[in-house]
């Protein structure tokens, strides 16, 4: 039966970050943060916890066990531990060394505890220790807003990877990125690694969210926001081509025939009549 508990080894050292160090942990509803060294012995257990936890482990080895599960860490991976869920997670290695979170189980972090638990991978996990480290430095507060943006942003982004539902929200938001850096040399290589997915996988989604391939779908922005230009400036088309990923006004035209019918001075000129 789980029951709070929590031993820490004497040879063992944990760094604590409060809100006193980050001035926008409690804006963004983060109860304190930490980086732990564990050289011997290490056990955390929590019964019913009012907070989230996350767990991003930097190296060496550790178990967690939740909801029935027995989970075991690695180096590059994070796990989440959610609210009013018992948990136990101890070393199983001859050491252990993790970045941790504890999270206020508020609308900041809404949805958290219907996400699965799983390993997920910790793509973040050595900036998130730095920027801690940092946080604990006689730094300028406007530096210290800066680190507690992206340590926010850094922990948004290794959470989405485990609400798998919201995959076309994910590909929503990677295409509107896309369309606010059209001039941006666009592959499926490229956006797949934002997604941290395979460029099978990519394709595969692209085709059940938008009946098109990546390639066809940043095709479909380009020539949506090209057509625009043409009827909306009386921009050159070279510059045009440039501004929306094209290296001439020949690979614009060329495309646009193939996409619109028409080529760029056909669809300017009716517009004109």
């Amino acid at each position: 039966m789980v029951s709070n508990k929590f031993k820490l080894g004497k040879n063992s050292t944990e760094l604590f970050i409060s809100q006193d160090n980050a001035p926008l942990f409690a804006s963004q509803q983060i109860r304190m943060a930490g980086v732990t060294h564990v050289a011997d012995e290490y056990l955390c257990s929590r019964k019913n916890p009012d907070h989230h936890t996350l767990l991003f482990t930097l190296s060496g080895k550790a178990t967690v066990e939740s909801e029935g599960q027995t989970i075991n860490l690695t180096a590059s991976s994070m796990v989440l531990l959610k609210h009013d869920v018992d948990f136990v997670y101890y070393k199983t290695d001859n050491h252990w060394d993790f970045v941790w979170f504890i999270l206020e189980p508020t609308s900041n972090w809404a949805g958290m505890n219907s996400l699965p638990l799983s390993l997920g991978k910790g793509h973040y996990n050595d900036n998130l220790k730095h920027m801690l480290h940092l946080l604990t430095l006689d730094v300028p507060f406007e530096t210290r807003k800066i680190l507690n943006q992206d340590i926010h942003r850094y922990i948004q982004k290794s959470i989405i990877q485990f609400d798998a539902p919201d995959m076309e929200g994910q590909l929503e938001r990677l295409f509107l990125e896309v369309d606010q850096q059209l001039h941006f040399p666009w592959t499926t290589q490229v956006m797949a690694k934002k997604l941290h997915i395979s460029e099978p996988t990519l394709h595969r989604l692209c085709k059940n969210t938008y009946q098109q391939s990546p390639k066809q779908k940043v095709i479909e922005l380009r020539i949506k926001r090209a057509q625009f230009l043409l009827l909306n400036t009386h921009w050159p088309l070279a510059v045009i081509a440039e501004q929306v990923g094209y290296k001439d006004g020949f690979g614009l035209s060329k495309m646009c025939k193939k996409v619109l019918g028409v080529s760029p001075e056909s669809l300017r000129n009716r517009a004109e009549q």
